[in-house]
């Protein structure tokens, strides 16, 4: 099993966390929000606050499988989100 982490600043627009590939294609990934104030807000590449699945602060998705590129944005600043890639 495979595993690659990365860090990844969301902005204001929306900013590409997970992408699927051949090489991940039976993958699994977790989303973790690091900030301690500012949700961040997932979704597709037109993903907006208004339209985005709210991840809360200091809160983490469970594992998504067969996935579709995923994105994420905020509302102000900046958030570091961490992505944990498990390939099977």
């Amino acid at each position: 099993m495979a595993t690659n982490g990365t860090q990844v600043t969301v902005t204001t627009s929306p900013t590409l966390l997970a992408q699927d590939s051949d090489s991940l294609a039976e993958s699994q990934v977790v989303i973790r929000n690091t900030s301690g104030s500012v949700s961040v807000f997932i979704g597709g590449p037109d993903v907006t606050t208004s339209t985005g699945y709210e991840l809360r602060q200091s809160t983490a998705l469970p594992p998504l499988r067969g996935r579709d590129p995923i994105y994420g944005v905020v509302a102000a600043s900046t958030v570091r989100v961490d992505v944990l890639e498990l390939a099977d």
